[in-house]
């Protein structure tokens, strides 16, 4: 290869940002969400392992990936989010009678239109289950590097809609019984 084959390969990894992974932010909980646990009115959970047969460690994003903080896998991410909303309405206790364990059904990336697509399986120690889904919708620009960081970024609001969405769930009462 030539001086301008070489320069051509580079300025497009540069342009594209081929390599670059951008981490999301860390959970943080979400103020309605800690209302409806509230109303729980006192019935403590335990929350287990969670799993994943969706793609674990990163999202592919327009040649890039978002990742979850190191050292997390998405699965993790996501059950990390149910002990800290558990945690702040006090709800939260390795003791208790009732663990949750989940699986990640599904975690897709809409980088171009801008959504993550959240599906969560969870399991109670009672040998009740439920399923709930999420569509969380946010800006996506045109150029990549913008885009992955907004999808990131949006992470935390796409598990706080999904940890909203199951807690809210009449099925949700039946899992913690």
């Amino acid at each position: 290869m030539n001086y301008r084959s070489h320069a051509a390969i580079v300025l497009a990894a540069l342009l594209t940002g081929c390599g670059i992974t951008h981490p999301t932010p860390h959970y943080a909980p979400n103020r309605d969400n800690f209302f409806v646990l509230r109303d729980l009115k006192g019935q403590h959970l335990n929350v287990g392992g969670f799993t994943s047969s969706a793609p674990d460690k990163e999202a592919g994003c327009r040649a890039q990936a978002v990742a979850p903080p190191k050292g997390q896998t998405f699965s993790e991410y996501v059950r990390i989010a149910f002990v800290r909303e558990l945690s702040d309405a006090g709800l939260y206790s390795t003791s208790a009678p009732v663990t949750l364990t989940g699986n990640l059904d599904v975690l897709e990336l809409a980088s171009m239109s801008g959504s993550w697509t959240l599906t969560l399986t969870l399991k109670s120690s009672n040998s009740r289950s439920m399923t709930v889904s999420s569509k969380t919708s946010f800006n996506a620009p045109w150029d990549a590097q913008t885009a992955c960081h907004f999808a990131a970024t949006e992470f935390v609001r796409a598990t706080q809609s999904l940890v909203g969405k199951a807690i809210s769930a009449p099925e949700f009462a039946e899992l913690i019984r």
